[in-house]
């Protein structure tokens, strides 16, 4: 997937064959990131779900678009990315709209709000990247060129406050999401790296040199690392998830660190164990504590660092395309290769599982139902029992 390539790997001017095949591959891992920091679309919603019956079905929308690239929902829209494309599927209406279609483009991803839709893509015939806004009823807003000179690595863009956040370069970047015009520019001392995390008024940015904290309206530094040598680009945190009171970030060597928010201050660093991080999508915090993925299994650790429990699973043995998973009040729900799966959180007990002959590649909550997407370009949609 390129993540332990070094930077050098990403100068887009010298080497942009080989990032751009890096990028289709960065595009699916980046799913899951935009979900946990999408304001609407959190990885923990706190409701009340009867956990030990499946989720009741509402209905099964067949003949989707193909989408690679996983989906998000806006505005009563199923969005979906393919290969060189990007669209949208009016759940109510069954109307679709082609917003984005293009051989040349490469990691076509997109992150959503109620607002809108910002669209992130890599053009292999330009050698540029480039963020498109849109509004609800898909016209485009505007088009602006975040390409960076030198090396890069890019995150699919985060929306909250109404504006679009982004990292390029060394540079945390925040535009207006209705004019595209820039609020702030942030110069980090080091290479940004992944989808930057909004959480209340913060902004956090993984770096090369450490994780940075910023002010979302302003871009000014509220917090940063101590002094240290450069990182390998193997060892960065590089997924960062925050619920507004604290910050979560994992390490490449399997390590879990809690931080205060507001000051930056490590609250504790929970060692190594159990099996390798599943570093393709990043920790859940909830209620029940923080859960932890790993390959092939699942990790619970309470909000003192302390493993409550961990468990492995057969439904997670192989490795998915898009991976996928939401936390639901006392329970999460899994995607499997075959099917959904719903695990307590109390003890990490499979409660009920939903097979399916395809695999699972989206889930979402939205307005007290379950959207869950599936490889063979079908959406079901699933209603909470109280």
């Amino acid at each position: 997937m390129g993540m332990r390539q070094g930077p050098n790997r990403w100068n887009l001017s010298l080497n942009w064959r080989v990032l751009a095949l890096l990028l289709v591959a960065r595009a699916a891992a980046a799913q899951s990131v935009s979900f946990y920091t999408s304001p609407d679309h959190n990885s923990f919603v706190s409701v009340s779900v009867a956990t030990a019956t499946p989720l009741s079905l509402q209905s099964t929308v067949t003949g989707l678009p193909a989408n690679q690239g996983g989906f998000v929902l806006g505005g009563g829209a199923f969005q979906y990315s393919g290969a060189g494309s990007f669209g949208a599927f009016d759940l109510g209406t069954g109307k679709n709209t082609t917003v984005v279609s293009d051989p040349s483009l490469s990691g076509v991803h997109a992150a959503s709000d109620s607002g809108g839709t910002a669209v992130w893509y890599f053009s292999t015939s330009q050698r540029k990247v480039f963020i498109n806004a849109y509004d609800a009823a898909w016209s485009r807003l505007w088009s602006k060129d975040v390409t960076n000179p030198g090396p890069t690595f890019l995150g699919v863009p985060t929306l909250a406050q109404g504006s679009v956040f982004y990292g390029s370069g060394n540079n945390a970047l925040s535009a207006s999401y209705a004019t595209g015009q820039a609020n702030w520019s942030a110069a980090l001392p080091a290479l940004t790296f992944d989808t930057l995390t909004v959480s209340s008024g913060v902004v956090l940015a993984s770096t090369q040199q450490g994780l940075y904290a910023l002010s979302a309206s302003s871009g000014d530094v509220l917090w940063s690392p101590p002094a240290q040598p450069p990182l390998d680009v193997s060892d960065f945190a590089r997924l960062v998830v925050a619920n507004g009171r604290y910050a979560c970030r994992t390490a490449m060597d399997g390590s879990v660190s809690l931080l205060d928010l507001s000051s930056g201050a490590v609250l504790w660093t929970a060692a190594p164990a159990g099996p390798p991080l599943d570093t393709r999508h990043p920790p859940m915090l909830g209620d029940a504590g923080i859960l932890v993925p790993q390959v092939g299994g699942l990790k619970l650790l309470d909000y003192s660092g302390k493993t409550v429990w961990m468990s492995p699973y057969a439904f997670l043995a192989r490795k998915l395309s898009v991976p996928a998973d939401l936390m639901l009040g006392n329970v999460v729900l899994e995607a499997g290769a075959d099917g959904l799966y719903a695990v307590s959180l109390a003890d990490g007990t499979i409660l009920w599982k939903s097979l399916t002959s395809a695999e699972v590649n989206g889930l979402q909550y939205s307005g007290g139902r379950v959207y869950a997407g599936f490889r063979d370009n079908t959406l079901q949609v699933y209603t909470l029992a109280p």
